[in-house]
């Protein structure tokens, strides 16, 4: 199955190791135009393809971008970094907002909004040749609102129509996920083409087990921010779920940014000290290996997982 990256599309089978949750740039939605002073682009792109260099040489292969409306999604940008980055790149298309959207699609019909998001996976995005590679969609602490219940109804046809499958921004200590499966399930989503995003932030077992028990897999991500559960705890919630048989059905990813002006610089640094595209492979796989996590559920996590939900591509 092939799989649309920056650098065009790519066969499946060549994905590796994959982080399923990062950005290479976040900004407030407009920043950068605005007030182009706070934003200095040439040291920004030579940087990131540093760090995306580095997480190649650490033996990452992909990365799932998950930048869209809402974090200054800028593909133009991106495909600058990726000139010169040996890691493939997927690019995304959706929203990121926790409760009312932009006034524009306040007053526009759900089907104009799910037809920019076809536009975005089958001709490409901002006027580039660059095809996004999966939705995304969010539910934060505010739950299903009336917005956001337009935008993940939207999500889920533009789903269907194209078979590119949905990731997601979840409140995990809220339990937001549950109700994402609920709307997308009244869309008629397969349950088994989405992943829930930020499930590694909570020790609720119950309440991810409930989750992939209806078939989703479960992104785990946020590793390295000990500020929101501490590192020790997304290893031994891992390594619960791998021993009960869910290795199957969970990947990883840390949702950090090459650089980013969405928050505070200082506030990135407290919240995730460790916040590097290296540090699932060379620091949280030997943890979870030390804690009793086999490699094969390894391979699943990084590798086999990420391909099985891109292989499964088609409308329906």
């Amino acid at each position: 199955m092939h799989v649309e990256t920056l650098r065009g599309p790519m066969n499946s089978e060549d994905l590796g190791f994959v982080l399923t949750h990062e950005h290479i740039f976040a900004h407030t939605e407009g920043l950068t135009r605005q007030f182009p002073q706070v934003w200095d682009e040439s040291a920004a792109i030579v940087d990131a393809r540093r760090q995306l260099q580095e997480a190649y040489d650490a033996g990452v292969r992909t990365i799932m971008e998950h930048s869209v409306m809402g974090l200054g999604r800028d593909v133009p940008m991106f495909l600058k970094v990726a000139e010169n980055s040996p890691i493939n790149v997927i690019v995304s298309t959706g929203l990121y907002y926790f409760d009312e959207l932009p006034f524009y699609f306040q007053y526009q019909p759900i089907e104009h909004m799910v037809d920019l998001f076809v536009h975005d996976l089958t001709v490409g995005v901002q006027n580039t040749r660059v095809k996004a590679g999966f939705l995304k969609t969010i539910t934060d602490k505010q739950g299903v609102t009336e917005g956001i219940d337009k935008l993940l109804r939207a999500i889920a046809r533009a789903h269907r129509q194209t078979g590119k499958f949905i990731s997601t921004h979840t409140d995990a200590p809220a339990r937001t996920g549950l109700e994402q499966q609920r709307v997308f399930a009244e869309e008629g989503v397969d349950l088994s083409r989405i992943f829930i995003g930020h499930s590694g932030d909570t020790d609720d077992v119950d309440y991810l087990k409930m989750l992939m028990d209806k078939g989703t897999t479960l992104d785990m991500g946020r590793i390295s921010a000990n500020m929101i559960v501490p590192n020790d705890t997304r290893v031994q919630v891992i390594a619960t779920l791998c021993k009960d048989g869910y290795g199957d059905r969970m990947t990883l990813s840390h949702d950090v940014q090459c650089a980013c002006t969405f928050v505070p610089q200082q506030m990135i640094y407290d919240l995730m000290p460790d916040g590097k595209l290296t540090y699932i492979p060379e620091t949280f796989v030997p943890q979870l290996i030390e804690a009793g996590v086999s490699q094969a559920d390894i391979d699943n996590m990084t590798v086999h997982n990420p391909k099985r939900v891109f292989d499964r591509q088609g409308a329906y």
